[in-house]
């Protein structure tokens, strides 16, 4: 389970780039089945990024459409305007509230800098279906709050408008939806689009987050315990960032039973579970205090069982948090979240979506009786057996002048075994006659009787 955490961080960082759902799971996205390839309608695609409090970035927004012109246009021209409107963390959506992240630019009439909630521009695109990029740039003020902010889009050429989630309530844009898969119009517009957005962070997260920098968690030892008896749990800690990372608490806790056939919350346990020696609980907050660059330190703990403790694999999860340049962090394993929060994020939405700074893989142990060794000991002392009886037999066979006594005595003991077998043989071929005689004497005598 160690490497399968890791390997699902490594994979998740190839999921495609995508919006954080919206309130109550609406997706602000338009669906792939919502408009036919042939059938015109503009696409809006984002990148979510991760700006720091404090920073700036651009948010890469992508513009096109799909489908023929209607009209014969040659030129798709059209207004794009995008505001930030709602701040949302961990799945619930707020209004905002000052200080709020800008959209940046440079007004071309005035030449001033204009920090606002919304920024327009046109775009022109040729007959042929093309790409046209938008990449407004964002600035976050220092104390702004972290979370994901959305950005609503309304685009509007000629006589038509689309329009994003943003501008509907969350039942209309459903409606919506169901609407557009049917070829009719939405209500409220001539055409949907998704939405972007990006997550404001905090400081240094961008760099506490790398995958390749998170903490390690190595050098498992996970015990398999006898019902009743006791067994060592273990791990290091790495710092593999290039400063100290201070007032580390590592928690480590039990949460998960399963076998081949079931698997139990440990709370619903029907016997006592694994608790964790001098907590009388199945969960331990322990201390690290700082760990220096590079650095790796131990976390240890004894699992206690009873005779009744339900045998079968017991999942581990960890959750670590600590100071980074005077920020604190929290990172957690896949056992903290539930699976439609664990399947429906990617890496880019990670702390929007789990309200975490990084990924650290889960473990496990397991209580049930340890397999009897005997049969292995005498699988082991058969193959030295035969092996040596095999080089024997060969030095024998193909070197018997070089070894005369080996020769010597493999042919004693091989005659004696042949003597035995004829022996052997000759003694069952008696009791057979024996057998035979016996039986037509019965026989006789039955046809006699008869």
């Amino acid at each position: 389970w160690v490497p399968l955490g890791s390997l699902a961080v490594l994979l998740l960082l190839c999921l495609p780039a995508t919006g954080a759902l919206g309130e109550g799971g609406v997706d602000p996205r338009v669906p792939d089945d919502v408009y036919s390839s042939e059938r015109f309608h503009p696409v809006v695609g984002f990148q979510n990024v991760s700006l720091p409090v404090g920073s700036s970035g651009i948010l890469p927004i992508n513009v096109s459409y799909m489908g023929e012109l209607p009209n014969e246009v040659q030129v798709f021209e059209a207004t794009v305007q995008f505001e930030i409107y709602r701040r949302g963390l961990y799945g619930e959506e707020v209004d905002l509230s000052e200080p709020i992240p800008r959209f940046q630019y440079i007004d071309e009439v005035t030449n001033a800098t204009i920090n606002s909630t919304r920024y327009v521009t046109v775009i022109t695109l040729p007959a042929s279906p093309s790409l046209r990029p938008i990449n407004p740039k964002v600035v976050v003020p220092e104390a702004s709050i972290t979370g994901f902010y959305r950005v609503r889009i309304f685009m509007e050429w000629t006589s038509n408008n689309a329009r994003s989630m943003g501008c509907f309530t969350h039942e209309k844009w459903i409606e919506n939806l169901d609407r557009v898969r049917d070829e009719d119009p939405p209500d409220g517009a001539n055409y949907l689009i998704s939405e972007a957005g990006f997550t404001v962070v905090p400081k240094y997260f961008n760099t506490v987050s790398l995958p390749n920098m998170v903490p390690d968690f190595g050098d498992f030892t996970t015990p398999v315990i006898r019902p009743g008896e006791s067994g060592k749990y273990n791990f290091t800690v790495t710092n593999r960032y290039g400063i100290p990372i201070k007032d580390v608490l590592v928690t480590v806790e039990f949460y998960m039973w399963a076998t081949i056939e079931d698997a139990e919350p440990i709370e619903d346990l029907d016997g006592p579970p694994p608790l964790i020696e001098g907590e009388g609980h199945p969960f331990k907050v322990i201390s690290l205090d700082a760990i220096a660059p590079g650095e790796s330190k131990p976390v240890k703990v004894i699992i206690k069982t009873k005779e009744d403790t339900p045998k079968g694999t017991f999942f581990v999860r960890h959750r670590i948090e600590f100071v980074y340049e005077d920020e604190t962090f929290i990172m957690a394993s896949r056992g903290f979240f539930t699976w439609d929060q664990w399947e429906g994020f990617d890496y880019t939405n990670l702390y929007y979506q789990l309200l975490v700074s990084g990924i650290v893989p889960d473990s496990s142990f397991s209580v049930k009786d340890p397999v009897p060794l005997w049969p292995l000991a005498t699988l082991i002392v058969l193959c030295v057996l035969f092996g040596a009886l095999a080089v024997v037999f060969y030095l024998a066979e193909e070197h018997g002048d070089q070894y005369p006594r080996l020769k010597k005595g493999l042919q004693f003991w091989t005659g004696r075994w042949e003597q035995r077998k004829r022996l052997m043989q000759q003694r069952m071929d008696e009791l057979r006659g024996e057998d035979w005689e016996k039986g037509d004497g019965e026989d006789d005598g039955d046809a006699e009787g008869t």
